[in-house]
């Protein structure tokens, strides 16, 4: 449409013009005429012109969008990185990040605080290795003593790194612990949070002292149930329960079990003459006598209550009972612990009622009778003596 215009607007000029070389137009020239083919030419030039102008922008706008869209890329990966380097500065965890040659690449504010004697350590790039001697030689692992610990630590730590697969807790200063998580990335890096657990740690140490402290506690209550307070030998809650125990056992295996039950002669007339305190330690010089009579850890003492003593014998029949028995008659003359109130002796005596279980039972009430039934045929017989008894 443009050169078409041109090509008209000329020829109409040389039209009017009647293509006269001459210097001098000739007369008949239509200066209106003349003017309005000029301005068509003028105007179809510019429209040339401009159509060149706009083609050239329209070639050049591909690659400048191009450029455009790299340079806002730029930008928003500078910003996106900006971001995230904020976000991991103000996490709550230590942060550290390794390259694949184990060179430490960058750390967070928080995991400079968790080690300040390292903190100038962070823009040299050190190995792992590097990091933890620096550590070490600060004082930050005090609980590696000598260099052999030192090697033996770093080297369990690299093969914890080369495999990562647990959570692990480190010590890094006196009360001071971290939580750590390590992870391998595509390109061989790693990943390390470190998480402040000292709070945590030090309630689990205080609930761990409390807990040894309660089981310590729970554990003199029971021997305190089980114990009579004057004379520290069983009581009689604990002689009931071994009782049971032993008959049972001895129903289970077909072993023999025997009793023996002992009374101090005229304990009345002791305390009535002696006084009650030093009737009580009357009685924990009797216990002790008992205890040495019976000398294997298997057999057990006991107080049934008042001046009434019991001997539980396991694996024993009559004849090895009759003997301990007659041990501790002797014995009890032997310590001569003096009773001006006795009729029988000058001293302490005691009578023993003895008793072995011949056939199984539910419990230990027969074997306890047939003692008992023994015990005080012995004091009808005078006291100071050992009496078999016999179970039904």
């Amino acid at each position: 449409m443009v050169p078409t215009a041109i090509g008209l607007a000329g020829a109409d000029l040389l039209l009017v013009m009647g293509h006269w070389p001459g210097p001098s137009l000739p007369t008949w020239f239509d200066e209106r005429r003349f003017s309005v083919a000029v301005s068509l030419m003028l105007l179809a030039i510019v429209l040339v012109l401009a159509r060149a102008l706009d083609r050239s922008q329209s070639l050049a706008r591909p690659e400048q969008q191009v450029l455009d869209a790299i340079e806002a890329a730029s930008r928003d990966a500078e910003q996106a990185r900006e971001r995230l380097a904020a976000a991991i500065d103000a996490l709550p965890a230590g942060f550290e990040l390794y390259d694949a040659e184990d060179r430490l690449m960058m750390v967070n504010r928080m995991n400079l605080e968790m080690y300040p004697l390292l903190a100038e350590l962070a823009d040299q790039q050190p190995t792992f290795e590097q990091v933890v001697r620096a550590n070490a030689a600060r004082g930050g692992l005090p609980f590696l003593r000598t260099p052999e610990q030192l090697n033996a630590w770093i080297e369990r730590r690299l093969n914890e790194r080369r495999n990562p697969s647990e959570v692990t807790v480190h010590q890094i200063a006196k009360d001071r612990w971290v939580r750590l998580y390590e992870r391998r990335m595509r390109d061989g890096g790693m990943v390390a949070i470190r998480l402040d657990v000292s709070e945590l740690m030090q309630h689990e140490q205080e609930l761990s002292l409390l807990n040894g402290r309660l089981a310590h506690l729970n554990q003199e209550l029971s021997v305190q149930s089980q114990t009579d307070a004057l004379t520290g030998l069983a009581n009689r809650r604990a002689f009931d329960q071994r009782l049971a125990e032993e008959v049972s056992r001895a129903a289970r295996h077909l072993m023999p079990l025997a009793l023996l039950v002992v009374d101090i002669d005229h304990f009345k007339a002791y305390n009535d003459h002696y006084g009650h305190p030093t009737g009580d330690a009357c009685l924990r010089q009797v216990a002790t006598v008992l205890r040495e009579c019976a000398g294997r850890p298997i057999d057990l003492v006991a107080r049934l209550g008042g001046e009434e003593f019991a001997v539980l014998l396991p694996h024993q029949g009559s004849a090895d009972a009759l003997q301990v028995a007659e041990r501790c008659l002797r014995a009890i003359d032997v310590a001569a612990i003096a009773h001006a109130g006795s009729p029988v002796a000058p001293h302490v005596t005691v009578s023993i009622g003895v008793a072995q279980l011949i056939k199984p039972a539910p419990d230990g009430a027969a074997l306890l009778a047939a003692a008992d039934a023994a015990l005080y045929l012995a004091k009808r017989q005078g006291r100071r003596r050992v009496v078999l008894g016999v179970t039904e």
